[in-house]
């Protein structure tokens, strides 16, 4: 009578230890979620952003304003410009982006797979110029470029200020 007692007792403190473990993983599962939902809350919050700015430069007649873009670390350039003008000797994001590449976009994140699995690797920006595409490394998620309005110009000239 003794024995079964401590086997019912062994196999309540098993049954205790899988639950602990079960509510461990859907917490840490939790976790990881809330982090990547962040991430993508970010990209987006910084894409529209850089809207507002470029929209507030096109606006006035003429302007020229430093932005600091700000992405998550694992996104390692912004690209600018149309992918059926070519890339700057083809780079890597050139070749990357041009597979991915939908529509009329003109900002691209690279590598896209890491801009929340590509949901939000790229969109249209309004009121710039159709430039080259040409993009703008990023160290430790930041980077910086330059918006330029000039008096006889109708949209926004966007030039990187990081050095390469």
């Amino acid at each position: 009578m003794n024995k079964k007692g401590q086997l019912e007792l062994s196999f309540g403190m098993i049954f205790s230890i899988i639950i602990i473990i079960a509510t461990i993983a859907v917490a840490v599962y939790f976790i990881f979620q809330f982090l990547s939902t962040s991430k993508c809350t970010n990209i987006v919050m910084t894409k529209s952003d850089l809207q507002s700015q470029i929209d507030n430069v096109w606006k006035s007649s003429q302007a020229q304003q430093i932005y600091t873009l700000s992405f998550p670390t694992n996104i390692k350039s912004i690209c600018f410009g149309n992918l059926s003008s070519g890339g700057s000797a083809y780079s890597n994001e050139y070749i990357d982006l041009r597979r991915y590449s939908l529509g009329d976009s003109n900002l691209f994140l690279f590598p896209s797979t890491e801009a929340c699995d590509g949901k939000s690797a790229q969109t249209h920006l309004n009121h710039i110029v159709n430039t080259a595409f040409f993009c703008v490394p990023l160290k430790e998620g930041k980077g910086k470029i330059m918006l330029l309005k000039e008096s006889s110009q109708l949209l926004v000239k966007i030039t990187s200020l990081n050095s390469t």
